[in-house]
């Protein structure tokens, strides 16, 4: 690819991600290889394939002339040697690296999700020397007991695929999408924390994701739709998710001290509902 610095007036764009996206990406050569270093020209990429979607922080060591600057960029999807999100509305995703006259042993500040990372020398003097490619991958430690096979590859190709998005959106706590809002939805956390003990046999991030809804609860008695989070929204359905999604958890691990902490937040929810619903209709007025 070619950047005409003279659209800027020969000043570097800040927003990399935005400029990434007016240009036109074109492989002179793709090869299925094993990876150790590669040394790239001014203008110059190259995409490595992960072998599957992750989710953790990539370490690149970069060697180069001061000033130098490299662009690296994420990626689910590669198709015709373009890096498409999954996400299409979030862009392209992209960490601008300067570099000094000193080797460079580079990892992002922030988790990404990607399969693949497209590394661009943007401008250099002369050359950019890439080693060592690498992802430290962000997964909480949980006891998988839970295993699934049977005589149809499709069923167990899709059980894999299930348990390996279920491990990329369940860190610390779980998130819709690492990729995407990478927020804990109320009813995406549902489905999550009941197919990680009924699959996984594990119910410690089940557990805590429950409490954590618990003590975001308002005066009111309303649950937010997600948390943690700085963003307050409001969709009236949600929290009732955490009350179905309470009662199986229950049910399946009988953790009664996790019942003490939840009954008072479920007796307040309880009485939200109620004081927000239309006595002759029975359903929730406009006020909610």
């Amino acid at each position: 690819t070619e950047l005409n610095c003279h659209q800027y007036h020969n000043l570097h764009p800040h927003d990399s991600a935005a400029h990434l996206m007016s240009l036109n990406f074109s492989a002179s050569s793709c090869e299925n290889e094993t990876f150790s270093a590669c040394e790239l020209s001014n203008g110059e990429y190259i995409i490595l394939d992960m072998g599957r979607q992750i989710t953790g922080t990539p370490k690149i060591t970069l060697s180069g002339s001061p000033g130098d600057y490299i662009n690296v960029i994420y990626g689910e999807i590669c198709l015709d040697g373009k890096l498409i999100p999954l996400h299409c509305t979030h862009g392209r995703r992209t960490d601008t690296v300067i570099l000094s006259d000193k080797e460079l042993e580079w990892s992002s500040h922030c988790p990404r999700s990607f399969r693949y990372i497209a590394i661009h020398a943007q401008e250099v003097q002369a050359s950019c020397l890439i080693k060592n490619p690498g992802a430290r991958i962000l997964q909480s430690q949980q006891e998988n007991r839970g295993s699934f096979e049977c005589n149809d590859e499709t069923l167990n190709s899709i059980y894999q695929i299930s348990m390996s998005t279920l491990n990329s959106c369940g860190q610390y706590n779980f998130v819709n999408s690492p990729a995407g809002d990478n927020c804990q939805y109320i009813a995406d956390a549902t489905i999550q924390g009941l197919t990680s003990i009924i699959s996984q046999g594990s119910a410690q991030l089940s557990r805590k994701s429950l409490i954590e809804f618990a003590l975001s609860q308002f005066e009111t008695g309303e649950i937010p739709g997600a948390t943690p989070s700085t963003i307050y929204f409001n969709i009236p359905d949600y929290p009732l998710h955490w009350i179905k999604w309470l009662q199986k958890h229950l049910l399946f691990t009988n953790d009664k001290e996790l019942l003490e902490v939840c009954l008072p937040a479920l007796g307040k929810l309880l009485n939200y509902y109620n004081n927000h619903t239309d006595k002759e209709h029975y359903a929730l007025n406009s006020q909610l």
